[in-house]
């Protein structure tokens, strides 16, 4: 999910302890991004499989790659900071030299540091580097399994330094893999030349039903404690029992609330049909919500499907054309608009084109406009491209990025969009070119 909020602010609020909770303490975050691409390093909390942005901690990185903010937490939690799991507690001090390429490589220092570390070198498989411990037998595989979970749990003990809550966590993690190793049992066996996503789905979650018995035991050990929805791994493993083992939450309402909120803001963020009865839906699972942090995750979803509603107005675009001339998208209000937002430097963007060709050709004299509106920031290798091909439709370049990327929320292209003639949404995530007479007859029926 690709939401985020600003965290808590500066040292500032380290003086402000006074007026929040005992537990409450300053953490200081800083460190080393080696790519001097990104701007802001993201700590995504992963509380509830990641319905908390409330709790998203956002960094802004210097021109050298350095980042430094200071922030007040009231509890530990997990946070994900490029492809590495983060904890964080009250009163860390910590110092992080990411690795991009190797998350293993990146190196954690200071206080609370002892978290971080483990995560990186204990959070491995059971199942071994590609799978080397499976079995052709599911209780061999279990048998191996629960002995170097014994094992891990025994190491556990060992390990001095470890805050105290972060290793009741780690010994429901070792719980968790278990399980995980469990199911996966069936990807290196029965699944390990299934290529066809439906049919290993089918096949995976036949064999995760058939050792739900073997599964249960520990999976209600879990499930007994609601403070474990902060944990990654925990989470992870009970929503993969409810996907493919059938395991129903009824039971167990604080997780069953959710797991099953998860799931359909998953399936909001991947529609493309957004329509006044998913928008009613969305209302109602709104309102029958009790956690408030739930209601706001919810909320944010809700506030997107209302803007790209078929019918909702469009929101006008500041472009240029080819020859430096300003031209606004509000401009072609009263002809069918068709949009292309892509890049000279995207693939699947040029994949497109000559479908996008064919489509243009069809509807020559008709009153439809077709726009192609780059996001490229080099506008000499834009105009040089265009030159180059000669696509046909007409060419403008983004004047506006924020724009695009906050109101349309263009965070993936290519994106097609069909405006109406009345300057509303028609399909604000329409079908590509590629899709021939899908997206053909959408223009002939708009017209």
């Amino acid at each position: 999910m690709n939401q985020f909020k600003i965290g808590l602010l500066t040292a500032i609020a380290a003086v402000m302890l006074g007026c929040v909770s005992e537990q409450s303490k300053p953490v200081r975050l800083r460190g080393h991004v080696p790519d001097l691409y990104y701007k802001l390093v993201s700590f995504q909390s992963q509380k509830g499989g990641g319905l908390y942005y409330s709790k998203d901690i956002n960094v802004k990185v210097n021109e050298k790659g350095d980042f430094d903010t200071t922030l007040v937490l009231d509890q530990p939690g997990y946070y994900k900071a490029f492809r590495n799991m983060v904890y964080l507690s009250p009163g860390d001090d910590l110092e992080i030299q990411f690795d991009l390429d190797h998350k293993e490589q990146t190196q954690f220092k200071g206080t609370g540091s002892q978290a971080s570390n483990y995560l990186i070198h204990q959070n491995l498989s059971f199942l071994g580097k590609n799978g080397k411990n499976v079995k052709s037998d599911f209780l061999q595989t279990k048998a191996v399994v629960d002995s170097l979970a014994d094992i891990r749990g025994n190491e556990l003990k060992e390990i001095k330094g470890l805050p105290a809550s972060f290793v009741k966590d780690v010994q429901q993690i070792i719980v968790a893999k278990q399980i995980d190793a469990y199911m996966n049992h069936f990807y290196f066996t029965d699944c390990i030349n299934v290529y066809d996503l439906q049919e290993f789905r089918e096949k995976f979650g036949q064999g995760v039903k058939s050792i739900m018995p073997s599964i249960n035991p520990l999976l209600t050990k879990l499930l007994s404690k609601d403070d474990l929805l902060h944990v990654p791994e925990v989470y992870s493993a009970v929503d993969d029992c409810v996907e493919y083992g059938d395991f129903k939450l009824t039971a167990y309402p604080k997780w069953d609330e959710c797991i099953s909120l998860n799931h359909f803001e998953k399936m909001l963020d991947e529609t493309q049909d957004i329509t006044p009865a998913l928008v009613k839906e969305t209302e109602n699972r709104l309102a029958s919500l009790s956690n408030e942090e739930y209601k706001n995750s919810l909320s944010k979803r809700m506030k997107r499907l209302k803007k790209f509603v078929s019918g909702a107005p469009v929101f006008d675009l500041q472009l240029e054309d080819a020859n430096g001339k300003d031209v606004k998208l509000s401009d072609f209000k009263g002809k069918l608009i068709y949009i292309d937002f892509w890049a000279t430097w995207c693939g699947p963007c040029r994949d497109e084109l000559p479908f996008y060709g064919k489509i243009i050709e069809k509807f020559k004299g008709k009153d439809v406009v077709f726009l192609s509106i780059s996001v490229d920031q080099d506008k000499e290798k834009w105009q040089s491209f265009i030159q180059k091909e000669n696509i046909g439709s007409a060419q403008l370049l983004s004047k506006d990025m924020e724009a695009i990327s906050k109101q349309w929320q263009v965070n993936g292209i290519p994106r097609f969009v069909l405006v109406g003639k009345d300057f509303t949404f028609v399909d604000a995530f329409a079908d590509r070119p590629s899709s021939g007479e899908v997206i053909e007859n959408k223009i002939n029926s708009s017209l």
